[in-house]
């Protein structure tokens, strides 16, 4: 086994209870970049790793900037989750979505098309759709603060219940908005 900071080594996992449920997170020891993550169970995420980082492993490690920024998240800093590194793989538009994503302010929702608009192009409204399907650091990258003319749209990393608790954890008002 490789020793941490070398690429290579096991990945860092850590689990940390949040009001909305536990999340699991994998970051690459020589950067400190998380890879994953996701509301649920680091052995439940563990299954969604991509190959080439699965073949490496996991220990369970504590892993300070992530817990600092989660922790400021919960006492009300909602978008302390936007000073950690990130990085997952995807095209130049899906890069510059999520990059979009991680400035959507927490209590505010966009739809799609806003979405694509944001990225930087405004008839994309499905690829960007397409960029929060796959989009694997939830949280980080807020998905969940993506959201459909016609209600909630879609979220893979629990589902719609999942996403209307995390906007409304993040102040969100799901009901006036109508996003049933």
């Amino acid at each position: 086994m490789n020793p941490a900071g070398i690429p290579g080594a096991p990945l860092h996992a850590t689990e940390i209870v949040t009001p909305v449920g536990p999340l699991a997170v994998f970051v690459t020891p020589e950067d400190g970049v998380i890879r994953l993550s996701g509301i649920g169970s680091i052995l439940e995420l563990s299954r969604s790793l991509p190959s080439g980082l699965s073949v490496r492993g996991w220990e369970e490690r504590t892993i300070p900037p992530v817990r600092a920024a989660v922790q400021a998240w919960i006492e009300g800093e909602r978008d302390a989750h936007a000073r950690v590194p990130v990085s997952q793989v995807g095209g130049a538009f899906m890069q510059r979505v999520w990059l979009a994503m991680r400035g959507i302010p927490a209590g505010e929702v966009v739809t799609y098309g806003e979405l694509a608009v944001l990225a930087g192009n405004p008839r994309a409204a499905r690829a960007a759709g397409h960029a929060c399907a796959r989009n694997v650091v939830g949280i980080f990258v807020p998905c969940h603060r993506v959201v459909s003319t016609t209600g909630l749209g879609g979220y893979g990393l629990g589902g719609n219940d999942l996403k209307r608790r995390l906007l409304q954890y993040e102040g969100v008002d799901v009901d006036r908005l109508g996003l049933g």
